[in-house]
């Protein structure tokens, strides 16, 4: 695939992300998530080489308020996280990544400056972790719903569609848990043994 190809997905997130403004409120910002996803999900389904999964990581600094938004963004845009002290490492497909960055820096700015409406210190931080939590139970619900998709009510072709893109989400989950192990040297922490997915809390470096 050519490099304009592959740069045109992101110029949509972000046109979209343009569109949806600085100041989203909370159900902006949920369908504005959705709708990102469906373009990454659609630009996955058309373009994975599932026999040679492209991975990068790149390395990005976030505040402690941000913690739930990088996490919920990556579980949903196809990516994976770390972090060391306020780094955050991502890795996933170099356009995965572009789309998480993008979208949680949106999302971080527009959670900062919904903020701004409170007074004190309190308050606010009080209500960026409430939106950042919403943030991540959102990514949450559209990933589940991503992974285990229903067929109740639903067209042949749309239950055709709904396994296409699960296959494509466990190719690259499995494909972020590799790297994860061997690129990365990362496990899991005990809790987590079963869990699919990789998010940050939860690995730790070898010693």
């Amino acid at each position: 695939m050519n490099a304009i190809n592959k740069e045109t997905v992101i110029a949509k997130i972000q046109k979209l992300l343009a569109l949806a403004g600085n100041n989203p409120n909370e159900n902006e910002r949920n369908a504005a998530m959705e709708r990102a996803h469906r373009m990454l999900a659609q630009h996955n389904f058309l373009t994975l080489e599932f026999d040679n999964v492209e991975q990068h990581e790149t390395t990005i600094v976030s505040s402690a308020s941000s913690d739930m938004i990088v996490m919920g963004v990556c579980k949903l845009y196809y990516t994976a996280c770390y972090r060391a002290e306020r780094r955050y490492t991502i890795y996933g497909t170099p356009e995965n990544i572009q789309a998480t960055i993008a979208i949680a820096t949106w999302l971080i700015k527009a959670i900062d400056n919904e903020a701004k409406r409170y007074p004190g210190g309190v308050s606010r931080n009080s209500f960026k972790r409430g939106a950042a939590r919403a943030v991540y139970d959102n990514a949450v619900r559209l990933a589940k719903r991503e992974a285990e998709p229903s067929t109740i009510g639903t067209t042949a072709q749309e239950d055709k569609q709904s396994f296409a893109l699960m296959v494509v989400r466990n190719t690259l989950v499995k494909a972020n848990e590799e790297y994860a192990k061997t690129k990365l040297n990362l496990r899991k922490g005990p809790r987590l043994a079963l869990v699919p997915a990789i998010c940050l809390p939860r690995f730790k470096p070898l010693p």
